[in-house]
């Protein structure tokens, strides 16, 4: 992880549909965050998450397509590098809408905990870890403008 912290990716041209998670993380990075989580394999139609559930997980798509529930009565889709529950993940409040695979695929289940060990053990990597998810939720906010 050579980047700095405040430095985003592409000269912050990232639109937050392309957004990946770790994105500049080396596959031993990734070998390090998987082995904190559960992957999870998912068949297309398959109920990944629910609303309203509460388990403070952080979802991390490696392959295949999901899809999320929109306000509007919409779906948007996402693939590899993807992360979803954040919300859920960092405030304990419930999910607001389902999540389903679209095509079949797999998700990485990181839960709180599996974060706290990550963070005490490989310090460095969790704050990119956490610092992206900051990132993505300010792009989200500034959609919403």
């Amino acid at each position: 992880m050579g980047r700095e912290l405040f430095d985003y990716p592409n000269g912050g041209d990232v639109t937050v549909p392309e957004f990946s998670l770790l994105a500049e993380a080396s596959p031993a990075d990734w070998d390090v965050v998987r082995r904190h989580g559960e992957l999870r394999r998912y068949r297309a139609g398959e109920r990944v998450s629910g609303a309203h559930d509460t388990d403070r997980v952080l979802w991390i798509v490696v392959d295949g397509r999901f899809a999320v529930a929109s306000g509007g009565g919409g779906e948007a889709e996402f693939g590899a590098g993807a992360v979803f529950g954040e919300l859920t993940f960092l405030t304990g409040a419930p999910d607001e809408a389902p999540v389903h695979a679209r095509r079949d695929g797999s998700v990485l289940r990181l839960r709180l905990a599996d974060l706290e060990v990550l963070a005490g053990l490989h310090p460095v990597l969790a704050r990119h870890l956490l610092f992206d998810l900051a990132r993505l939720l300010a792009w989200r906010v500034r959609e919403l403008r």
